[in-house]
């Protein structure tokens, strides 16, 4: 009983450092998405200024 225990245990850490990581990659991925989108923003205002 106790090694499964020590299973579900290890099992809710690694499920719990995996959300972690993936919720990590995510916000990176939309700070660069949003970095992106405001880079062509700025060149396209700024390319139709005289």
């Amino acid at each position: 009983m106790k090694n499964h225990f020590k299973q579900g245990l290890l099992l809710s850490l690694l499920l719990v450092s995996g959300i972690a990581m993936a919720e990590t990659t995510y916000l990176n991925f939309a700070a660069d998405l949003t970095k992106l989108q405001y880079d062509t923003l700025k060149d396209n205002y700024i390319g139709e200024e005289p």
